[in-house]
């Protein structure tokens, strides 16, 4: 077995492509009647699809650079108005847990603003009032029919 496998190998190993013949013919695959033409428009094809998908790309960049923009413009207003409003502001969460808060409101209040930060609504307004928190909150979080 192994001799055998041992002439196999030996004669792969010496084996060479059997020369051409001269015929005179042109042996390249010809592209067929209009190929050139059929290869302009895949060309074509491609490179207008680059094009649209890129011109999407950056749109889609505008937009989202815009609105980062925006969102960066509405969170320095709401500083601005926080910082200098003559009221109580105090911005709470969807479980009533106070997030932010003014000078005013720790004035008012008479805690620090950390101390807050550690508070609920229904502790700013006492236990009796459990009710009428959760109804005030599912007020604010019902989204406006006039809107």
């Amino acid at each position: 077995m192994a001799v055998a496998a041992g002439l196999v190998l030996a004669s792969l190993w010496s084996w060479r492509p059997a020369p051409r013949l001269a015929t005179g013919l042109d042996d390249s695959i010809p592209l067929p009647a209009g190929g050139a033409l059929v290869a302009a428009m895949l060309i074509t094809a491609g490179l207008v699809t680059s094009i649209v998908w890129r011109r999407r790309r950056d749109m889609l960049l505008e937009h989202r650079f815009a609105a980062e923009r925006a969102q960066r413009s509405a969170v320095e207003r709401l500083g601005i108005v926080m910082r200098y409003a003559n009221d109580s502001i105090i911005l709470f969460d969807a479980e009533m847990r106070i997030v932010d808060a003014n000078e005013r409101a720790t004035t008012v209040y008479g805690h620090s603003f950390y101390e807050l930060r550690r508070l609920t609504a229904v502790d700013l307004r006492g236990p009796d009032s459990r009710t009428r928190v959760d109804a005030d909150f599912a007020d604010a979080m019902r989204p406006e029919e006039n809107a």
